[in-house]
């Protein structure tokens, strides 16, 4: 029997930068996380050596989650934003499958938890965020630009046609426009600068008053946190806290409008990034959780579930 919460070993399955972001988030908060390598050898040698297992987009890990539980492991789904929509939706039968297998879902935004609720799934909500996030403010620039991203092959979810609109729309406005995908049409204030590191997307940032976040479903965007972060406003289809809330071109158009001669930066995403989701806050959180997981180890799911509300953090 593992003598305390901080003892419990935990791994962290996934692809990606979230599964090491979670294992950076777990380990400040004190607890022994570790991350299993996304290679069939080392997934089934490391299960063994761990008492719990979080798996990150579950929905697709059926196999590996069915023999976590085999070996008596406490099965954690961290659910992050569009696996939600399609187990919820495409991919149903599939989820159903899984949910016989996972002891505790833990989403990443209010959306999800909503929607998981909405799906007969409780979850706790603490998200997975970048170790380093903290609020570092930088001036608006004299000249107002915007800032998006679109990935290449996801210009749909991205809702690239939209941005395309705006754009045509506001030709005074620039739109910078970082990642491989491309604005279908796009006007000559469209600039695309594809690929970028992130030491060159603070100087982005500085030369930029807001963020624009279009896409179809969302959770709570690493893009989004980054744009806070800096100070910067973030336009965005899904409600969020600190951010304009606009879905159609006339709400964009207008939110865009609002924007201009702005010389503040936005305090309310600074202060959200600093006392909300700061990594040293969530680790308060992921330390009660496992906790609460600790003393209810032995017994039933409901005993955790009743301090849910104690432990959410948005």
């Amino acid at each position: 029997m593992v003598s305390s919460p901080l003892n419990l070993r935990i791994g962290v399955i996934g692809t990606a930068e979230m599964p090491s972001y979670l294992v950076d988030n777990l380990k400040l908060a004190g607890l022994n996380a570790v991350l299993i390598p996304w290679k069939r050898f080392s997934l089934y040698r490391y299960l063994p050596l761990v008492d719990v297992v979080v798996f990150i987009f579950p929905i697709n890990k059926l196999r590996l989650i069915r023999t976590a539980k085999m070996l008596g492991k406490i099965t954690i789904a961290k659910w992050i934003g569009s696996d939600v929509m399609f187990g919820l939706g495409e991919r149903w039968n599939e989820l159903k499958q899984v949910l016989r297998f996972i002891d505790i879902h833990i989403s990443d935004a209010p959306l999800l938890d909503s929607e998981l609720m909405s799906g007969g799934i409780r979850s706790f909500l603490i998200p997975i965020v970048p170790p380093d996030l903290r609020a570092r403010p930088i001036s608006l620039p004299d000249n107002f630009r915007l800032l998006t991203y679109i990935i290449k092959g996801k210009e749909e979810f991205y809702r690239a046609e939209v941005i395309g609109g705006v754009a045509r729309r506001l030709k005074d406005v620039e739109f910078i426009v970082v990642e491989d995908g491309i604005v279908p049409n796009a006007s000559s204030n469209v600039r695309h600068i594809g690929l970028v590191s992130r030491e060159r997307m603070e100087a982005i940032y500085a030369d930029t008053t807001a963020f624009i976040r279009l896409p179809t479903h969302d959770g709570i965007s690493m893009s989004v946190l980054e744009a806070l972060s800096y100070g910067r406003y973030v336009i965005r289809s899904i409600p969020f806290p600190a951010c304009i809330y606009a879905v159609n071109e006339d709400e964009i158009v207008a939110s865009i409008d609002g924007l201009r001669g702005v010389r503040d930066l936005n305090y309310e995403g600074l202060r959200f990034v600093e006392e909300v989701v700061s990594p040293t806050r969530l680790a308060g959180a992921w330390r009660a959780l496992f906790k609460d997981l600790y003393s209810a180890i032995s017994g039933d799911e409901e005993e955790v579930f009743e301090l849910k509300k104690g432990i959410d953090v948005m």
